[in-house]
């Protein structure tokens, strides 16, 4: 969810919910690209398990956002990938690691 689910937000679901799934806001890769990349990637140690959520549709700017976010920690032990949906006009495509 854009502009809810932030690092204040998650870290009050961790609160709540030691175990669960956390989800990032979801952020457009053309952010992370062009924009600053660690405000939209920043996250506290104690909101592990956490995923990314990234949107776009230009295949370069995907792939440019995604080595960032994994270059921070997303991608790493402490926060594995969940997957990457990409979607088609016509299409779903799923991809996991």
């Amino acid at each position: 969810m854009m502009d809810w689910t932030d690092r204040h937000c998650r870290y009050f679901m961790r609160l709540l919910s030691p175990s669960a799934l956390l989800y990032t806001e979801m952020v457009t890769a053309a952010a992370i690209v062009h924009g600053d990349a660690d405000r939209f990637l920043y996250f506290n140690e104690e909101e592990h398990p956490i995923a990314l959520q990234l949107g776009g549709s230009e295949p370069d700017w995907m792939a440019q956002a995604t080595a960032k976010a994994a270059g921070i920690a997303f991608g790493s032990a402490a926060a594995p990938p969940a997957g990457m949906q990409v979607r088609d006009p016509d299409d779903i495509f799923l991809f996991r690691q």
